[in-house]
């Protein structure tokens, strides 16, 4: 984690104190505390940027207990908190985690999850500078999660960082940014991230990191005006 200003995490349900003993970040959320669940969001930051309060909120519909991947027994959703870059300068962030399974309910539910998040971007930051990052379980080889991508992307504004680039193999994790009429950010770079092993080579997690290098520029008054 390190490597990075910023670490968005998800599935952080059972092993903090362990993720946390090298973190070198000056800036950490705290778990959620109250989790209607068996287990709590799993979603936490780690930022050399303060941030403020970290708000979170749960998916309003999940499919599967004991099967179809057994969403409903964690609090998923996305957290939300305001980073600020420097003085006066601040984006706005969010970590998420869909609803995972490949069901016909599992995609029904996945576009609801993403109709739901897109509703509190466009509530909460519709005039800000934005980055949202996590594990949207979205498959482009599937055509319902397919059409929700698009959709999330043609009603936020957002574009996807490693569009640029070209994703390679398939990832359903993806850091997403937005511009605002003050900041302006742009993606450097985007990779698959093969650091995360154990002592043994062995990886830490299911999939690798997605690691991607974002610039920030605030925009001046002569260049607003230049822009109308």
């Amino acid at each position: 984690l390190n490597h990075y200003d910023v670490a968005l995490v998800q599935e952080d349900f059972s092993y903090h104190s362990q993720l946390i003993t090298q973190a070198g970040h000056a800036f950490r959320s705290e778990p959620m505390s109250h989790s209607l669940a068996l287990m709590a969001d799993g979603l936490n930051w780690f930022s050399r940027f303060p941030f403020g309060w970290i708000h979170r909120v749960r998916w309003a519909q999940c499919n599967g207990y004991l099967g179809a991947a057994s969403d409903c027994l964690a609090d998923k959703g996305f957290s939300f908190g305001e980073l600020t870059l420097a003085s006066g300068v601040t984006v706005d962030v969010y970590n998420l985690h869909a609803e995972a399974g490949g069901s016909p309910l599992d995609i029904a539910v996945r576009r609801d999850n993403f109709e739901q998040l897109a509703d509190y971007l466009r509530s909460r930051s519709r005039e800000r500078a934005v980055i949202v990052g996590g594990d949207t379980n979205l498959r482009m080889s599937v055509r319902g999660d397919a059409e929700t991508l698009e959709r999330f992307l043609a009603v936020t504004g957002l574009r996807d960082a490693c569009h640029r680039f070209g994703c390679g193999d398939e990832r359903i994790d993806r850091v997403f940014f937005g511009s605002s009429r003050d900041v302006e950010i742009d993606v450097l770079g985007w990779w698959a991230d093969r650091r995360f092993v154990d002592a043994q080579g062995s990886p830490l997690s299911d999939h690798p990191a997605i690691g991607v290098e974002l610039s920030w520029q605030k925009r001046s008054d002569a260049e607003l005006f230049a822009g109308r």
